[in-house]
């Protein structure tokens, strides 16, 4: 690197391609020019991400972008660099100051709630008052334009951005405004969808819209501030969406996301003391995250050691003992076999219609002892992997296990009253447990 000829003794790297003195810049502008000329010249970036931060340089130098916009689109990036994918084995329990912050500012949310419904029940965050307000006046600190928000989505990685895109797994994906103001949508994630809820992170300076706590957005979920559960598909919008902690919004969705009920909890929380909380519902699920942790990690050995066995025999044994071990957790072996461990569970009254239920849940498969995650496994193991007998039980196991799941008809059925949700459970549950003792049967050698 040539020798400064401003004098200076900054021992900063120079911009390489203008040479460029970055000195006249603010501190915190020299920083993020650091980190977009790492990313430019490192050869660690597609095309369109090199266009998008070779802009967003000179935007930096032509002054086009406010500090603001600079210190979000920095923290946004420096989120994601440090954390590209959602920690799915985190706890999703809040600290007991969280809590406190929570109950700080339910009041203000509780209202806002309310006052998005008109006199017929119709949910629209554009009433006065309602949650379009809300998100204005509570949640969004920074000013981001539009345009500068679109260049900062299109200088990420497109692995982060298909995330972002599909990010809560809306029943509809939001795809902008029409022009009377209503929301348009589409049966799959849209860049619009994309870009707005980029802009969303940056106007929210990183903040948990509840506890106002620093969130990492990869670590984050995109908030419905009023869930689908109440406002059907226009909760996917723009005027309805933050990001927020996996512990907050559980502990709000795990109350039906109905205000009233959130702060009878948060009381009942706050009630029992700092103490109290912490030994009997925090810390007990950190451990309990700490554990599922570890069998995610150790998944891979355990699954290709039961593999390697030599016979038939000792594969499925072998694999018995170890899916046993690991109890509800047996999803990650699972994953190894390349074998789904839920089933979507439609149910009216979930925020998007549907949820992902364990393939365990409330069968017991007639003839067999054990839980379907762990037989199957077994008969896997039994069947030997990279066998046409292993890629059968396989394809036919996903196709039994796609079939518990209700059908269109049995959905408006239960939606309209004309059956009931219960019944139609139990005689899915019932027909999955004979496909899969069929499938068992059906294996050579495996029940003897």
């Amino acid at each position: 690197m040539p020798k400064c000829q401003k004098g200076y003794q900054c021992s900063a790297t120079c911009i390489s391609r203008a040479k460029n003195c970055k000195k006249i810049l603010p501190d915190k502008v020299q920083d993020y020019m650091d980190k977009v000329e790492s990313l430019v010249t490192g050869g660690k970036v597609s095309k369109v991400q090199q266009e998008s931060l070779d802009k967003l340089k000179s935007m930096v130098e032509k002054k086009e972008i406010t500090e603001k916009e600079i210190e979000s689109a920095a923290l946004l990036h420096t989120s994601i660099s440090m954390y590209s994918k959602a920690d799915r084995g985190a706890s999703r329990v809040p600290t007991f100051e969280e809590v406190q912050a929570i109950n700080k500012n339910l009041p203000v949310f509780k209202e806002a709630f309310e006052n998005s419904f008109d006199r017929n029940g119709n949910f629209d965050p554009r009433l006065k008052g309602g949650i379009g307000d809300y998100i204005d006046k509570n949640i969004i600190i920074n000013k981001i334009r539009p345009g500068v928000a679109e260049v900062v989505y299109d200088s990420l990685p497109s692995s982060i951005k298909s995330k972002i895109n599909k990010a809560g797994s809306p029943s509809k994906f939001f795809n902008g405004y029409d022009e009377k103001g209503d929301p348009i949508y589409s049966d799959k994630p849209t860049r619009v969808r994309g870009v707005m809820l980029v802009k969303r992170y940056m106007e929210q300076g990183g903040l948990d819209p509840y506890s106002k706590k620093p969130i990492d957005i990869m670590k984050s979920e995109p908030e419905h501030m009023v869930a689908a559960n109440k406002g059907g598909i226009l909760s996917d919008q723009e005027r309805n969406l933050s990001w927020a902690s996996p512990a907050t919004n559980n502990m709000k969705a795990a109350n039906k996301d109905d205000p009233n009920l959130w702060s009878e909890k948060v009381n009942k929380t706050l009630g029992m003391g700092r103490e109290k909380y912490n030994s009997k519902v925090y810390e007990p699920a950190q451990q309990k995250a700490k554990k599922t942790k570890g069998k995610k990690s150790q998944a891979p050995t355990d699954f290709e050691k039961a593999m390697e066995q030599s016979t038939p025999q000792n594969r499925r044994d072998l694999m018995k003992g170890i899916s046993e071990s690991y109890g509800k957790e047996s999803k990650y072996l699972l994953r190894q076999a390349g074998v789904s461990s839920s089933f979507q569970e439609r149910n009216p009254a979930q925020r998007i219609g549907r949820r992902s239920e364990s393939i365990d849940k409330n069968v017991n498969i007639p003839g067999y002892s054990g839980t379907p995650s762990s037989l199957i496994l077994q008969a896997l193991s039994f069947s030997g992997k990279g066998t046409p007998q292993y890629q059968k039980v396989k394809t036919k196991f996903e196709e039994i296990r796609n079939n518990r799941r209700m059908t269109d008809k049995e959905f408006e059925d239960v939606q309209s009253g004309k059956a009931n949700i219960q019944d139609v459970w139990r005689s899915r549950d019932r027909q999955f447990e004979r496909e899969v003792a069929d499938l068992l049967d059906s294996i050579p050698g495996f029940n003897e």
